[in-house]
């Protein structure tokens, strides 16, 4: 009996999806919905109140389960961002029962690590150093055994469980330290993004991590929860993380018909596609002083770091590009405050009481700063002998992203040639990392690579894809798509890419080069090449100034 306009309705659904043909003959709908409306719910699949998790979670979720009761050591999870990885593992260590004391969680990066502390629940996380007492040299890619934190006990040996986040840029010899120094029996959750970043200096082989499971113990997520399919930054990511895993990677795969447009003024939310580098570092820097002294609300993204300086879309000269035009003759200044800056390594609190005052790739704020003064470093090591040293020096007060503030010793201005002389000369094995140790590394954070962002989330990002795409990235195509997968994944508001293949302001195709024949290109560096002598001056004209912009069409023909 249909009793209600609003049954009609429900029964018209039905009957477009085919799902009934002859309903009120054969079946009675309201003892259907009662049935359907009395069933218990299976709060397992719960992820929040009244959301329950897609096909695919709830088989992951169950793996979870039989792993967490098991006595394998080792769980993988994969998903792109926003498949509801973190979700599913906070659910899954709830229906564990097991304490939070006995549950820790890791990250590469000081941002990752925070990412997932606030999402995961009440349990402590920490940065892969941290956790295992490591540093990063940045210069050779490798993590190397800290001292200092070693020696005050090693925060892996506490738990029971482990959740190890961003894995994709886990090497196998990070995986080994992470399986060696845990405790006997304690069991690894590894969830990341296999088409992010592989471990560094590690070329393109995918971190072994997503291998470190027996069959049972792996699940792999795809359908979206956290933002909708039509984001116009989700079908860019997309594009490119399909290309990753497709069997012959392209290096540009961007089309022109994907290169367009499309930002909500009213929300300040979507795509932006530039071509001019100075249009593109010009808006950059007013996104920069609209967001004042926040340090996540506008980065622009790259592959060459501050070392190197042949490209000029280098982390080196975009920074110095954007500070000249932020502080104009004050960019002499080496920190203004308010000024945006990166840690650059772990900063450890000199001593043996002394604890973690940076984390690597630590986003800061300049707050005030000392007057330079003159700082000793001295050290002594039976095989390289003595190290007696002073460096011009700043103490700079620093805030990051969360509003914690510190002040640590910097290399001034006037001494930072003499200390890269010394690293470079002076300071061999142990005495090296005493002199590196004895100081901060921060740089300009304005612009930062691919890898360093990683695990981040800024509100705009100003990615160069010709820098992380081009010829100075030896990587291969599947790395290259894997920095810019990276770069284009970490807005939540703004995404501009800055490119020369993209469309000029008036919509018209760019750098589109054709083959000309021989008798037209021999004179073609001259005034008019001679496939035009006999065209009106209007046509040279025309062909002057494309040439000038160095675009040639088939017009000029």
């Amino acid at each position: 009996h249909i009793g209600t306009g609003l049954e009609f309705k429900i029964l018209n659904e039905y009957r477009k999806e085919n799902r009934i043909y002859d309903y009120e003959k054969d079946v009675n709908l309201e003892e259907e919905l009662a049935e359907v409306y009395s069933a218990p719910i299976d709060n397992k699949y719960e992820l929040f109140p009244g959301v329950y998790a897609n096909e695919a979670q709830r088989e992951a979720i169950s793996k979870m389960e039989r792993f967490m009761k098991s006595e394998d050591e080792t769980f993988v999870l994969v998903g792109r961002g926003g498949t509801g990885k973190t979700t599913l593992t906070r659910k899954v260590l709830g229906l564990s029962g097991m304490p939070s004391t006995y549950i820790g969680g890791a990250a590469l990066s000081h941002a990752a690590k925070h990412v997932l502390g606030d999402n995961i629940g009440d349990i402590k996380v920490h940065t892969i150093a941290a956790l295992l007492g490591i540093t990063l040299n940045e210069t050779t890619g490798n993590f190397e055994p800290n001292q200092f934190l070693r020696e005050r006990g090693l925060p892996i040996k506490d738990y029971d469980l482990l959740i190890i986040d961003e894995t994709s840029m886990i090497s196998q010899k990070i995986l080994n330290e992470i399986m060696k120094m845990k405790r006997s029996g304690t069991k690894v959750i590894f969830m990341g993004d296999n088409v992010q970043l592989p471990p560094i200096g590690e070329g393109d082989i995918e971190s072994p991590s997503f291998r470190a499971f027996k069959k049972q113990n792996f699940a792999k997520l795809t359908e979206r929860v956290r933002q909708g399919e039509e984001n116009p930054i989700v079908k860019v990511t997309d594009i490119i993380a399909n290309n990753i895993e497709a069997d012959n990677t392209v290096t540009r795969i961007l089309a022109m018909k994907d290169r367009k447009t499309s930002f909500d003024e009213e929300t300040s939310r979507g795509v932006i596609f530039v071509k001019d580098e100075q249009d593109t570092i010009e808006q950059l820097t007013a996104d920069i002083r609209e967001g004042g002294s926040d340090p996540l609300y506008a980065k622009a993204i790259v592959f060459n770091n501050e070392r190197y300086l042949k490209s000029s879309q280098s982390v080196y000269h975009l920074n110095k590009k954007i500070r000249s035009l932020l502080y104009g003759d004050d960019d002499k200044i080496q920190f203004n405050t308010g000024e945006i800056l990166v840690a650059y390594d772990t900063f450890v609190r000199p001593g043996r009481a002394g604890g973690i005052l940076l984390e690597n790739s630590e986003a800061l704020t300049v707050i005030s700063q000392s007057e330079p003064y003159e700082k000793r470093v001295r050290a002594h090591h039976f095989k390289y002998g003595d190290l007696d040293e002073t460096y011009w020096t700043i103490d700079l007060t620093v805030d990051n992203a969360r509003g914690w503030r510190k002040t640590v010793p910097v290399v001034a201005s006037k001494s930072l040639k003499q200390f890269n002389d010394d690293l470079r000369t002076k300071a061999k094995g142990a005495l090296y990392y005493r002199l590196r140790e004895a100081f901060a590394n921060i740089h300009y954070g304005y612009a930062i690579t691919s890898h360093k962002a990683q695990g981040s989330t800024y509100k705009n990002v100003y990615v160069f894809e010709d820098n992380i795409l081009g010829p100075t990235n030896a990587g291969s195509n599947r790395t290259k798509n894997k920095s810019f997968y990276v770069a284009v994944s970490r807005p939540s508001h703004k995404l501009v890419i800055h490119s020369q293949r993209n469309l000029d302001p008036d919509g018209s195709y760019p750098d589109l080069v054709f083959s000309l024949p021989t008798e037209a290109t021999a004179n073609f560096e001259g005034d008019i090449p001679s496939f035009l002598k006999d065209s009106n001056p209007e046509q040279r004209e025309t062909f002057r100034r494309m040439r000038k912009e160095r675009r040639i069409f088939t017009e000029c023909k």
